[in-house]
């Protein structure tokens, strides 16, 4: 396949127009590259060692015992990719089972993907625009729950990013490693995440504009990519349909409204705050005002902001109109991204270098007082498994005393258990990691007329004649939890908390004297 020579595209020096942006001094990359690793540290690394939350435990469950058992768990949940579970079964058997362990690939995905950001703002701007675009990266906290997550996502991300810098690389330079490099990146992406092929749009979006603006690549070489492309999804797509990996039925979320749909396309709150303390601090400091000096390239333009918006408007839209609720925002991690090349190169062609600094600092350390506050080591999702269980294992139960456990997967919205499932279902997550003593039995997931006659027939074979029992439940149905509580009260118990949180509690019901 023949590539033409293309002439990579020059930024003016003469001439009308904005002026060029001027050479940041080494002592101001220096302040940017500190504040972001001062960031890292706080919003990424010290959570590393906190319990892992639920959709962690799915992934330690699928990998704990290795390679090749997580390939084959992994297709007994929706969503899970064999590659990634392969690859974290790998990880187990290499460093170990702990925390830590199987959340450093994702922190050193995510890791990557900021330095490939500073690639890309260094491509389109220079090199303090590309710092900029790292301390913004690293403020946004949706970025920093997918970094200290034991989920795929920070992988995905990294090769979304990795594959867009290709692109832009092969389009400007016309060089063949460069192709080889986005076609094989482009065909990984859905391996490690199905959903994330969403962003296929944005690539398609801005390689046809550089096809249709800028003439710097002709048409068949963009149609031979994306059929290489296809061949390499092709052992995907069988492994989909055959498996019958998608399903509706296990869609969580609700119908997203306009209102939803706003919120994600404004900056977080965070880095807005961050923004308005900067300019307010700025505005005290000088009393001239500060203008822009150039303006963005418009191949920028265009990229960063298709790779803002596609993703988002097409799951708010499948969402909409289809069963599948898809609008959350892991799911799109990718497009925040985007964000930061956006907020980082608005943020470069501000004329004063001081303006510049004091944004990135209040940006900085707006980001970390609002994320960790003064629990720093907790993880963000705040639910903490691993104290549950040892609070109930403290309570130095018997062998057969019930231990009542709402997990809060969706697979357990449909009752399709006996009281006796074995504690190393896929359903009892949790367990894999973080066991307990006694006579497990899983709850539903949701109060319905069909989770009540459950729990009375729980009631009736397991706890009648039981002095005591345990509750364990997630707290993200918190009415749900209260109405178990308050009807085993009604029932002539006396409960007593052993662990109190937002994520997990436990209680000890103990039969009226």
């Amino acid at each position: 396949m023949s590539v033409p020579h293309i002439v990579p595209p020059q930024r003016p020096t003469t001439g009308p127009g904005p002026a060029p942006l001027s050479s940041a001094a080494p002592y101001q990359l220096q302040l940017l590259l500190a504040l972001a690793f001062l960031e890292a540290v706080w919003l990424w690394v010290l959570p590393l060692r906190s319990s892992f939350w639920l959709d962690e435990l799915v992934t330690f469950w699928s990998a704990g015992k290795g390679v090749v058992p997580a390939l084959s768990r992994s297709q007994l949940f929706m969503g899970q990719s064999m590659l990634y579970s392969g690859f974290i079964g790998a990880v187990v058997r290499i460093a170990g089972t702990s925390e830590l362990a199987l959340r450093l690939p994702s922190v050193l995905a995510t890791a990557l993907s900021a330095w490939l950001l500073f690639r890309l703002g260094e491509r389109f701007f220079d090199r303090e625009a590309g710092a900029l675009v790292v301390v913004v990266f690293v403020s946004l906290h949706d970025v920093a729950r997918q970094a200290t997550n034991a989920r795929p996502y920070g992988i995905a991300l990294l090769l979304v990013v990795a594959s867009v810098l290709q692109l832009v690389r092969w389009l400007d330079t016309g060089r063949r490693r460069n192709l080889a490099g986005f076609i094989l990146l482009t065909a990984a992406i859905p391996y490690v995440h199905y959903l994330y092929a969403i962003f296929y749009l944005v690539l398609l979006a801005y390689a046809l504009y550089v096809w249709r603006a800028e003439r710097r690549v002709s048409a068949r070489n963009l149609f031979a990519a994306a059929a290489f492309i296809v061949i390499l999804l092709m052992p995907l797509a069988f492994i989909t349909i055959r498996g019958h990996k998608l399903s509706s039925s296990l869609s969580w979320a609700a119908t997203p409204d306009a209102v939803e749909l706003v919120a994600s396309l404004a900056p977080p709150a965070a880095l807005a705050a961050g923004l308005f303390v900067g300019i307010l601090v700025a505005s005290f400091a000088r009393r001239t005002p500060e203008f822009f000096r150039s303006s963005m390239p418009r191949p920028a333009n265009v990229l960063f902001v298709c790779w803002f918006a596609i993703p988002i408007l097409t799951f708010f839209l499948v969402s909409r109109v289809s069963p599948f609720k898809i609008f959350i925002v892991r799911y799109y991690l990718p497009a925040l991204a985007a964000l930061a090349l956006l907020v980082g190169a608005w943020i470069r062609i501000f004329a004063a270098p001081r303006l510049r600094q004091i944004l990135a600092i209040c940006i900085a350390l707006g980001s970390i007082a609002s994320y960790a506050g003064f629990h720093p080591t907790q993880s963000p999702y705040r639910e903490d498994w691993r104290g549950a269980a040892a609070a109930v294992r403290a309570a130095n139960l018997s062998p057969t005393t019930p231990v009542l456990m709402r997990v809060g997967l969706i697979e357990t919205d449909k009752i399709s258990w006996d009281l006796n499932l074995d504690q190393s279902s896929p359903l009892l997550s949790p367990l894999s990691k973080y066991p307990v003593p006694g006579h497990v039995i899983l709850l539903p997931y949701r109060f319905s007329p069909e989770s009540v006659a459950y729990l009375k027939e729980v009631f009736t074979r397991e706890l009648s004649s039981a002095d005591r029992f345990v509750l364990i439940a997630r707290e993200d149905a918190p009415e749900f939890n209260a109405w178990m509580r308050g009807w085993f009260v009604g029932q002539g118990f006396d409960a007593a908390p052993l662990r109190q949180s937002k994520g997990v509690s436990a209680y000890l019901f103990r039969r009226h004297s």
